[in-house]
């Protein structure tokens, strides 16, 4: 009896062990360095995982393969792969998901070959320096979920934390020039104009102008004006410089000259107005010694010569009081 109870315990070992598919990891590729992770930092990891085909099977159709991984934003990518041929490939978003032995189980013949191309993506979560994580764990579970005990059914990658993400410090943004229009002018203390608009006297610096043409004056008592069309450059100062020519006096003269013949025509010397004033009982020439005087009073303080000094402008004033006197006496 006690043998027969030996025997049947052998038997359901036997049983286990045929039915149980070992597999192991042909190839592995790691984007990071596992016993030096940073804390969101970018990982991930490619592996080949050949199973072995035992007892007409490469893998138990009522078992399951798990797949779990401590990263964050995990995806998952799995290739199922038998004799070099794409037989599945499917995602998974999920931390642990399973694989069932239904798409891993293959009958045809003894030499098949059944491999999983398996690839997870995910970043390091934010925990405390010092962190072991599972990177990758893959393994195989029995119809009930229990792991099959042997260590060439379970594959683990871990990784250790040892430093904490450190954002870039941003570069400071330069400040960009500012947009500066200079004036000066020779003589200084010119009344300057942009467009039509007055922004004060030279030298006349004005800052944050738009970039663009605009039209400048500059304009100076007693001197030609000078106008000119800018073309204002961003983020540089334009310095521009202009230089008044000055008028000459005489050139004011003709047109005091004009009018001062002007007056003289009409009270002094015109044949129209002589000959009305004459036809009145003689007094025709009575009233020019006034006005000559007046005239000659004007043209000499608009002659364009020197200003007269304050006694020849006394006795001249003085001069005008007598002709006005005598005026009234006739």
């Amino acid at each position: 009896m006690e043998y027969i109870g030996l025997l049947a315990f052998i038997l359901l070992i036997a049983g286990v062990a045929t039915s149980a598919s070992a597999f192991h990891i042909e190839r592995e590729q790691i984007s990071a360095a596992p016993d030096s992770l940073t804390t969101r930092e970018n990982v991930t990891i490619s592996e080949l995982i050949r199973f072995e085909y035992l007892n007409g099977s490469t893998f138990p159709e009522n078992h399951f393969v798990r797949c779990r991984s401590d990263l964050d934003e995990v995806r998952w990518t799995y290739e199922v792969m038998v004799d070099g041929d794409l037989r599945l490939r499917e995602t998974n978003k999920d931390p642990s998901f399973s694989i069932s032995g239904f798409v891993l189980s293959y009958h045809e013949h003894a030499g098949q070959s059944m491999k999983i191309n398996l690839t997870v993506e995910g970043r390091v979560p934010e925990k405390p320096v010092g962190t072991e994580i599972t990177l990758l764990k893959v393994w195989q579970v029995d119809p009930t979920g229990a792991p099959l005990p042997e260590s060439h059914y379970t594959y683990l990658k871990e990784g250790r934390i040892t430093k904490k993400f450190m954002p870039p410090t941003p570069e400071p943004t330069p400040t960009p020039a500012p947009t500066i229009l200079s004036i000066s002018s020779m003589p200084e203390g010119a009344l300057v104009f942009v467009d039509d608009r007055v922004e004060g006297t030279t030298p006349c610096t004005i800052r944050d102008i738009g970039a663009g043409e605009h039209t400048v004056s500059v304009n100076l008592t007693g001197h030609h004006i000078w106008s000119s069309s800018i073309d204002v450059e961003g983020s540089r100062t334009t310095r521009i410089s202009a230089i008044l020519q000055q008028v000459p006096k005489e050139e004011g003269i003709p047109v005091i000259g004009g009018v001062i013949e002007t007056v003289a025509g009409v009270f002094s010397g015109g044949d129209d107005e002589r000959a009305g004033l004459e036809g009145e009982e003689g007094k025709g020439d009575e009233g020019i010694p006034v006005i000559g005087g007046v005239i000659e009073f004007i043209t000499g303080f608009f002659s364009g010569e020197d200003e007269p000094a304050e006694g020849d402008m006394d006795e001249r004033l003085a001069r005008l009081a007598e002709l006005e006197i005598e005026d009234d006496s006739d």
